[in-house]
């Protein structure tokens, strides 16, 4: 499992200090579970597999897909999430809350107007990357 551990750290291209943080352990202990030294505890499992969105039947055995799959609405939930995780710690977070909040703030007409023009500059990205 040790070798699990440092290969998905090293896709997702944390340092071990990043992602000892993610999981609330500290870097040493990264260190130590990648080096084999330490055997993670069944939480520290269950919060790689739950931070990272990690098959547990792969990080535990080694068996099939490193990652969960994961329904659309529950992928860009979790975008959202990594986002704001910055507790508003830099401008992106405040970015997107006075996003979220002014459009809020627009009666349902703007909403939908806003929505088609959206839709439609989505749909113009598309056609330039089909291109």
């Amino acid at each position: 499992m040790n070798e699990r551990i440092k290969e998905l750290r090293t896709f997702l291209k944390l340092s071990q200090e990043v992602f000892a943080s993610r999981i609330k352990i500290t870097r040493s202990s990264v260190s130590k579970l990648e080096k084999g030294e330490n055997n993670p505890s069944e939480q520290t499992i269950t919060l790689i597999c739950k931070q990272f969105n990690v098959s547990e039947e792969w990080l535990k055995n080694g068996i099939g897909e490193m990652f969960k799959g994961i329904p659309e609405e529950d992928e860009t939930a979790a975008l959202l999430s990594d986002l704001l995780e910055d507790n508003g710690e830099t401008p992106l977070y405040e970015t997107i809350k006075g996003i979220i909040r002014t459009y809020q703030q627009l009666d349902p007409k703007s909403q939908s107007i806003l929505n088609d023009i959206i839709k439609k500059c989505y749909e113009n990205i598309q056609k330039k990357e089909e291109n």
